[in-house]
């Protein structure tokens, strides 16, 4: 069984993401309380059992989480989308890292923030010692979000309301922008990866199954810290 553990700062949304993950497979996975301030739902990804745990925030916490995030296969730190996500998170970045645990950051609440994701990582940068790379751009339309872009296999989904996003063409006000991040990606895949650094300078397109292996391979090691939306 893997495991998954969800922290973040108090009110940044991770029980939402924790039944959302626990839903993946289609089923209503029960949400069990192990102990104060720890809930545990099961699920099936890929033909594996997981289990996902809801960890309370509050930085006071995270002392007795410390044998829930040591037993984890990956841990998501919830950002709230806004200035203050540096800060706020600050705390549970630094555990992470000084665990040496797989990391992924994910930033919630993006569609009620005053700032893009590009200042929001650069601010979140500052306080680790990771190079956190974007996996995924935000489609906008209007004010609001209405999808996101997956910057290595370079799909597009729209959002739909109480059911899985759909695969849609991706929009041409957003092709441009993903071009530029997907750059970005690949140039910090490849201080991982000398192969991926020759494509690159041969002005190559690398094949996405290869830059799926190197991103998987580097944030599980620890080298990276993946950024999705």
């Amino acid at each position: 069984m893997r495991v998954v553990s969800i922290i973040g700062p108090e009110q940044s949304g991770k029980t939402t993401i924790s039944s959302q993950l626990a839903a993946v497979d289609g089923t209503n996975s029960l949400s069990v309380e192990l102990f104060s301030g720890i809930k545990a739902s099961k699920f099936t990804f890929m033909d594996e059992a997981w289990v996902v745990f809801d960890l309370a925030g509050g930085v006071q916490n995270i002392p007795s989480q410390l044998p829930t995030l040591i037993a984890s296969d990956i841990v998501i730190i919830v950002v709230p989308g806004n200035t203050t996500a540096g800060v706020l998170t600050s705390p549970y970045i630094r555990f992470c890292e000084d665990l040496d645990i797989p990391t992924v950051i994910f930033i919630n609440k993006l569609d009620v923030s005053d700032v893009s994701v590009s200042e929001l990582i650069a601010v979140v940068q500052k306080y680790s010692q990771k190079t956190i790379t974007l996996r995924q751009i935000p489609i906008r339309k209007d004010d609001s979000i209405i999808g996101v872009v997956d910057l290595i296999s370079e799909r597009a989904w729209q959002y739909q309301d109480g059911a899985r996003s759909n695969l849609i063409s991706m929009p041409e006000q957003v092709y441009e922008r993903s071009e530029e991040a997907r750059e970005i990606l690949l140039e910090q895949l490849s201080d991982f990866d000398d192969n991926l650094l020759e494509t690159l300078l041969d002005e190559r397109k690398p094949a996405t199954p290869d830059v799926f292996k190197i991103a998987q391979r580097t944030m599980m090691d620890h080298g990276i810290v993946s950024c999705v939306i």
